[in-house]
């Protein structure tokens, strides 16, 4: 997401809140602009696969310009 690799969203099945805390971390780490605010959305989750397919399906991938073409891999 925030290297320009890809244009997509990351989604964990959060079962039974498994991944609060690092969804809470990275909550942080975007408060404190380790990571860009506006990528913090691109990371979904959802507690059941179908809500997080669900979710994934409609979600709105801003365009960034990071000021540099991403590395051929």
């Amino acid at each position: 997401m925030q290297l320009g690799y890809h244009r997509k969203p990351v989604g964990l099945v959060n079962a039974g809140g498994y991944y609060d805390h690092l969804l809470a971390f990275l909550d942080h780490a975007a408060a404190a602009g380790f990571v860009r605010a506006s990528h913090r959305p691109l990371m979904l989750s959802a507690p059941d696969i179908v809500a997080l397919l669900e979710m994934m399906a409609v979600v709105e991938i801003p365009h960034f310009s990071l000021g540099h073409a991403p590395p051929r891999l």
